[in-house]
């Protein structure tokens, strides 16, 4: 179980909605989470966390694992965001390895509130 699994499981018991989970971390998680804030989505404008397509982060052994997704299937910047939370990742001193899913697909509901 990935730290974003326990914290979603800690907080839908909270009562917070799901999606908080996804947007605060703390911890070494918590400092990935906010370089990814510095990666702006081209076409909206915005970070990806506050637009939700980050679904998971662990770190472990000096490696932290991000998982994002893209707010359509056939996203043309697919490569770049993956290259850009890389170089974020990086700053944080981790070794990155990103990877994209669309399950479950994005939907504006992920967006932080």
């Amino acid at each position: 179980m990935s730290i974003m699994d326990k914290f979603k499981e800690f907080f839908s018991a909270s009562g917070l909605p799901e999606s908080y989970a996804l947007h605060h971390a703390p911890g070494p998680a918590g400092e990935v989470l906010a370089a990814l804030r510095g990666v702006i989505d081209p076409e909206m404008g915005i970070n990806i966390v506050s637009i939700g397509m980050v679904r998971e982060i662990s770190v472990e052994d000096g490696r932290a694992t991000v998982v994002i997704t893209t707010t359509t299937p056939g996203c043309p910047l697919a490569d770049w965001l993956v290259e850009a939370c890389a170089k974020a990742v990086t700053e944080t001193g981790l070794v990155p390895d990103v990877h994209i899913t669309h399950e479950p697909p994005w939907s504006p509901s992920d967006m932080e509130r």
